[in-house]
């Protein structure tokens, strides 16, 4: 074989194996932007989940706002504190001559 022939075949396997070499790279180029996009995927759908579960979880804490703020209510009307403050504090209505106004 001629020095040219053996150059040639060494270049031809030189592009070879660049090829080769180009491919795999290919490859896990793909199966990278692959697993890439089932993650995106999965944590969209993880997300999705997680959007739901705090819509649910407002939706009680709104619910619980709203028996708090009727329990509130309830409690300072004057006909639920007048019999507490009768039977804790003692107090009473006031007797005719003990309503004093007071002048300017």
């Amino acid at each position: 074989m001629t020095q040219v022939v053996r150059q040639r075949r060494l270049y031809e396997k030189q592009v070879l194996v660049i090829w080769v070499l180009k491919g795999f790279c290919a490859m896990a180029l793909g199966a990278a932007a692959l697993l890439f996009v089932a993650w995106v995927r999965i944590e969209g759908t993880r997300l999705g989940y997680d959007i739901a579960l705090l819509y649910e979880q407002k939706q009680q804490l709104k619910d619980q706002k709203r028996l708090l703020l009727l329990e509130i209510h309830t409690r300072k009307r004057p006909a639920h504190l007048y019999p507490l403050l009768q039977k804790r504090l003692g107090l009473t209505s006031p007797a005719l001559g003990q309503i004093q106004l007071k002048k300017n």
